[in-house]
């Protein structure tokens, strides 16, 4: 099997964060960022602007399979989600954001061969694991 290339720009993330969060029941969050004014995808890090505020997350890593648990450094003031339910797939700590992808038969038959930001693309390249 040949490899599956996704690719989404700084443009396309925006909106999809926006439409996301739109039905979020994270109010905080929510509320936040409808005032992005800047998103951009540079150096393996995702960085958006919202009022006077610059946050980022950068990709520290990521499992052989799409299934496992993706780690990213972050900025954002954690202590303003402390009283927000997070989804029981996402644990957060004071500079870290830890992304669990649940297993399945399908998922665990896919391998990450890339997983990279840089010139304004989010590169996922996908393959079979033989």
């Amino acid at each position: 099997m040949g490899e599956l290339i996704f690719e989404l720009d700084d443009d396309m993330a925006k909106e999809l964060l926006i439409k996301v969060l739109e039905t979020s029941k994270l109010p905080f969050l929510k509320n936040l960022f409808k005032h992005i004014y800047s998103f951009k995808f540079k150096d393996n890090k995702i960085i958006f602007d919202i009022l006077l505020f610059s946050f980022n997350l950068k990709i520290k890593s990521y499992p052989d399979n799409v299934s496992g648990v993706y780690v990213f450094e972050h900025n954002i003031p954690v202590r303003m989600l402390k009283d927000q339910k997070l989804p029981e797939f996402i644990e957060l700590q004071d500079n870290i954001i830890r992304l669990k992808i649940p297993s399945s038969d399908i998922l665990k038959n896919i391998r990450i061969n890339e997983f990279k930001i840089e010139d304004g693309i989010l590169r996922i390249k996908l393959g079979n694991i033989n």
